[in-house]
């Protein structure tokens, strides 16, 4: 317990322990049980996949938003030159042969 008392219950153990051996036990604030915390080297793996998977997140945010800027801005361009070319036909004379 956070208090240092101790605690007997059932758990399983590693193969070979001898029968009223104790053994290190990992429990949360309310005394249930739960996994060891992860070592220096698990944690640093952990810590690069998690920055490995934020950045390639990021990164296809950042594509994302390029790409609906560009649909965007090319939809914007493609109003812009119909709206010319419908002022420079209504300039024209509309002669049919």
């Amino acid at each position: 317990m956070p208090d240092g008392s101790s605690r007997t219950g059932v758990t399983s153990v590693p193969a070979g322990g001898k029968a009223g051996s104790s053994t290190t036990v990992w429990l949360d604030g309310a005394g249930r049980l739960r996994a060891a915390p992860p070592t220096p080297a698990q944690a640093r793996s952990q810590g690069a996949a998690l920055g490995a998977a934020t950045g390639a997140g990021v990164c296809v945010l950042v594509a994302g938003m390029w790409w609906a800027v560009r649909v965007r801005l090319a939809a914007r361009h493609r109003a812009q030159w119909d709206l010319a070319w419908e002022e420079f036909d209504s300039g024209r004379s509309h002669r049919h042969a």
